[in-house]
Order: structure tokens, then C-alpha cells, then sequence
């Protein structure tokens, strides 16, 4: 006798079916896999890419500091220099005003001899540093006003009427102590303050840059603290 289970032969449709259905979820395991890869992909890429830019700024960071350190190294040599600078003209300042005084001697005699009139000569002279004290006599009283008038002018470019004109004379203040005639003759006795002009205009100078250095100095101090 033969049996026929029908039942048996369903099932292989229903395998079927389910064979059939497969192929649709390998490829959504394999979109799944492929964004993922991509993302670990776009992740790596970012990372390597954010590296190289800190390892830029790092480099850039260490060429800063090192240029920094040598603007420093250079503005002390260049502190340095100028200190050994204003030493040097500082002693070259003493030397020339040394100079200067030991010419001063003799071009006084100069100054003084080129300044007396006719009709007055000098009894006595005393010098204590820049200050004169003159002693003499004259036959009149217009030859002791000539004396100092001319010794007041003595100097090129002298003027004694303005402070610039004033530093190049050699005699730039001369005043009359006393004065007595008797027997037609005119005793005086004058004070007189005698100048280098270039001494004269070498301290000016010095007293002008250091002024403007003053000046200078206190202007920085409140930028400083801005």
C-alpha cells in the first residue's frame, strides 16, 4: 500500500521562501558594515588631519619663542653698546673740556689784551675758576666803560643782548665794583665770568639731550602702565 503525506510536501515551499528572503539582509548587513567603515574611515581622517594641525601650531609656537629670545639677546647687546657708547663720549667730554681749560689760560691773556683800550691799563687780575677780578686805572672814565664793553663782546658770534649769543662769548657778564678819580685818574676794580664757548656749547648740548631723555622717560611711564 503506498502513503502520500501531504503535509511533507508543503515544506518545501516554505524552505523556499525562506531562501529566498536572504539575499535582502546580506546587503543590509553590508550597507550596516560599509557606513560604518566610512565613519571609522572619516574619524581617522579628522584625527590625522586635527594632528597635523597642532603639530603646525606647535611648530610655529617654538619658531615664536626662539625669535622672542633672540629679540631679547639683541636689545641687551644693544643696551650694552649704547651704555659703552655715552661712556665713551663721556670721557671723550672730559678730555676735550681738559683741552679747552688748558688753552683757556692762554687765550684769556688773548681775549683780555685785544679787549684793553688806549688810555687804561691793569694793575692787578685775579682769576678763581670762571670768575675775574680786574684792577686798574684809566685817564677817564669813558675808556673803564669802553674796557668792558668790548671785553664783554669778545667771542665770534658773541651777543650778549640774547642767550644764544651769550654762550659764544668769552667774557659773558662783566660788572663794574668800584671806581674813584683823582688827579685825573680813574682807579677801578671790575668782576668779569670767563666762558670756553665750546665747553660752553658742549654742556648745553649735554644738558639738552639729557633733558629730552627726562622727558622722554616720564611720557613712557604712563604708557607703561596703561
Amino acid at each position: 500500500m503506498i502513503r502520500i503525506n501531504l503535509l511533507a510536501a508543503d515544506r518545501p515551499a516554505a524552505g523556499a521562501k525562506k531562501a529566498a528572503a536572504a539575499p535582502g539582509a546580506v546587503q543590509a548587513y553590508l550597507i550596516v558594515g560599509g557606513l560604518a567603515g566610512l565613519a571609522a574611515l572619516g574619524s581617522a581622517a579628522g584625527w590625522f588631519y586635527m594632528s597635523s594641525q597642532i603639530a603646525s601650531l606647535d611648530e610655529d609656537i617654538g619658531k615664536a619663542k626662539q625669535r622672542q629670545a633672540q629679540l631679547a639677546e639683541t636689545k641687551k647687546q644693544v643696551e650694552e653698546l649704547e651704555r659703552k657708547r655715552n661712556a665713551a663720549r663721556t670721557k671723550l667730554g672730559v678730555i676735550e673740556d681738559l683741552r679747552s681749560t688748558q688753552k683757556g689760560a692762554v687765550r684769556l691773556l688773548d681775549e683780555l689784551s685785544q679787549a684793553l683800550p688806549d688810555l687804561l691799563w691793569l694793575t692787578q687780575a685775579e682769576q678763581n675758576g670762571s670768575q675775574l677780578r680786574f684792577t686798574g686805572q684809566a685817564n677817564t672814565l669813558n675808556a673803564v666803560a669802553q674796557f668792558m664793553d668790548q671785553l664783554q663782546r669778545r667771542g665770534e658770534g658773541c651777543d650778549p643782548a640774547t642767550p644764544a649769543g651769550k654762550g659764544k662769548c668769552w667774557f659773558p657778564t662783566v660788572d663794574l665794583v668800584s671806581s674813584q678819580a683823582a688827579r685825573n685818574v680813574v682807579s677801578f676794580t671790575l668782576t668779569a665770568t670767563f666762558q670756553n664757548p665750546e665747553v660752553a656749547a658742549r654742556a648745553a648740548k649735554k644738558a639738552a639731550e639729557d633733558k629730552a631723555a627726562k622727558d622722554k622717560a616720564a611720557a613712557a611711564k604712563p604708557a607703561a602702565k596703561k
